[in-house]
């Protein structure tokens, strides 16, 4: 069994699980925390430019973007993403030199912001990314942008949650 099955099964079952009151309040300070970094970045660049090149999928949409505009659910996980990255004020995950807020979140929140599940989304998606980046760490950021390239797990994890995928 390859490390993603193992980390897709315990995803899976973790929706019986019950987390610890400790890691909800830890998920809502995460996504004030993403809340916080997402309004500055928002009338930065990337966000605005992200925003330029997806027009056709703004103003109409099931999903907002941080400053209120309807957006389709992807252009809307992929805005709100950069501009939560943008001002460089995110969280950190110094173990695995990761941003795990901007790409996580920005999916849970487009998919599900407002349902129950929201804030598990949140937790699934943080455990995943997070166990990736401590594995690949600084090795891996010789060369890559960890944010951007384990935080399609994040976003991955927590869409499939919101999304009550298998």
């Amino acid at each position: 069994m390859y490390l993603v099955d193992k980390l897709a099964a315990w995803a899976a079952g973790a929706r019986s699980t019950r987390f610890a009151d400790e890691v909800w309040h830890q998920a809502r300070r995460a996504v004030i925390d993403w809340h916080a970094a997402l309004y500055p970045g928002a009338v930065m660049p990337p966000a605005t430019l992200v925003e330029r090149a997806r027009a056709e999928d703004l103003g109409h949409g099931e999903a907002r973007l941080a400053l209120g505009r309807q957006a389709t659910l992807r252009a809307a996980a992929f805005i709100n993403g950069a501009a939560a990255h943008a001002a460089e004020v995110d969280d950190i995950f110094r173990d695995g030199i990761y941003h795990p807020g901007a790409p996580t979140i920005a999916a849970a929140h487009a998919l599900s912001f407002g349902a129950p599940q929201f804030l598990r989304s949140v937790v699934i998606g943080y455990e995943i990314s997070t166990r990736i980046a401590a594995a690949m760490g600084r090795a891996h950021y010789r060369y890559w942008h960890n944010t951007g390239t384990i935080g399609c797990f994040g976003a991955a994890a927590a869409a499939a949650e919101a999304l009550g995928l298998e």
